[in-house]
């Protein structure tokens, strides 16, 4: 994976978005749907041509997994839901369960060097800090 490329963005057909990521392996290129409430953000950067109305997005927190994998922070956009984190393992991305019943949003995520405990933080609803921790 240290000399993969991730390419996270959208694209929009007759007023549908499908958010997407793309991974270049050092061979070849590969896109990759991501899950529903997957929509990645933070830094933004836009690309144009005369054929696609096409977005590119960075997530808010993206690390290695230790087996080959990554973990992802989608950004919340402003709005808090549910906390989100995407696992991309075995070739796709997942939409992890964090904590349903809070509402919040996740904006950073590391992993434990040497151990399988990740770690995430961010906000509640209201402005108080919000730290997950899993295994």
């Amino acid at each position: 994976m240290a000399d993969d490329v991730w390419v996270t963005g959208y694209v929009e057909e007759n007023g549908v978005r499908k958010d997407t990521s793309y991974h270049w392996d050092e061979s070849t290129w590969r896109e990759d749907v991501l899950p529903p409430g997957g929509r990645f953000g933070g830094g933004r950067h836009h690309t144009f041509g005369p054929d696609a109305d096409t977005g590119y997005y960075a997530p808010d927190g993206l690390i290695e997994d230790g087996a080959g994998g990554l973990w992802a922070v989608p950004s919340a956009n402003g709005a808090y839901s549910d906390p989100r984190i995407l696992h991309y393992t075995n070739g796709s991305w997942r939409l992890e369960q964090t904590l349903p019943h809070v509402k919040g949003a996740v904006q950073g995520i590391t992993r434990v060097p040497g151990t399988d405990s990740v770690w995430a933080v961010g906000f509640r609803d209201g402005g108080n800090p919000l730290v997950i921790s899993a295994d």
